[in-house]
């Protein structure tokens, strides 16, 4: 049995899009908490988890980013 591809949208495009709505909805209020949100996205989140479709985004798949990610900073 062959899956259809997924058609929802890359984790990338969702993210930034919340983002987004976030900043214009008035949840993030201020400047600065924006820009740090983008930087995390940025550096951090987009490059471990934007190649992947919303409906890819497990636990499996987020536990051992975030782990190794976590073991990273501690030993800097």
């Amino acid at each position: 049995m062959v899956l259809a591809p997924s058609t929802l949208p890359f984790w990338s495009d969702y993210a930034v899009s919340l983002l987004e709505r976030k900043v214009n909805e008035g949840t993030i209020l201020s400047a600065k908490t924006s820009v740090q949100w983008i930087s995390v996205l940025k550096c951090h989140l987009i490059p471990a988890f934007g190649h992947l479709r919303v409906d890819e985004m497990t636990r499996r798949i987020f536990t051992p980013v975030a782990r190794d990610t976590v073991a990273m900073k501690i030993k800097a």
